[in-house]
């Protein structure tokens, strides 16, 4: 598969098999994490690898009682060092924690599913659950819980808006295309309309 063929293969997997991940494929999502970009290459990600049945659902209790992760036979939680951060970064630090891990964690997803291997990012949880049911220390904060596994599943198509309402040029809201980036599409089968009739 090529770049563009990975990206529109992920999907948000909710339904899983029971086989499982092998331990050079977790290794090879984690290395590919980290090549992430990150702020100041202090590389304030951590990464708790879960495999184990019961602690799989405590997480997903944690998840707000979202029971259907348990069927993933893999659960990574992406945590940021706020502390770490926090000596370069002061104020900021939490907020490049979160996105140093939401690079990581989207490598990883990348990672996956150019291997085959389906996901679904989770960032509803509470916070102080999922930190005890990982013994997670003070100064770590978990950002996102990602499910791993071989979908049990078809997924159906992605639904995105079309670029072009989504794009300003040289300033926010200055929505004159750049016809060279934007070929001009019949505006009678736009994507809008599309929506509208799939939600009837």
């Amino acid at each position: 598969m090529n770049l563009n063929e990975i990206l529109k293969r992920r999907y948000s997997c909710r339904s899983y098999t029971n086989k499982n991940i092998k331990d050079e494929i977790i290794n090879e999502l984690l290395s590919n994490a980290i090549l992430a970009p990150n702020a100041g290459n202090l590389q304030s990600w951590r990464f708790v690898v879960v495999k184990d049945e019961n602690k799989r659902e405590e997480i997903a209790s944690a998840c707000m009682l979202q029971k259907w992760m348990t069927q993933a036979p893999l659960h990574i939680v992406v945590l940021g060092d706020i502390i770490h951060l926090r000596k370069y970064y002061k104020e900021r630090a939490e907020l490049y924690a979160i996105q140093d891990s939401a690079l990581a964690a989207g490598n990883i997803l990348i990672t996956a599913a150019s291997l085959d291997i389906d996901s679904c990012f989770i960032s509803a949880f509470d916070e102080d659950m999922l930190k005890r049911c990982l013994n997670v220390p003070e100064n770590i904060k978990p950002f996102v819980v990602l499910t791993l596994g071989y979908s049990n599943e078809k997924p159906e198509e992605k639904k995105r808006y079309d670029i072009s309402t989504l794009t300003f040029f040289e300033s926010y809201n200055n929505s004159r295309q750049d016809k060279s980036i934007f070929p001009v599409k019949d505006k009678s089968k736009s994507f809008f309309n599309k929506l509208i009739k799939h939600a009837k």
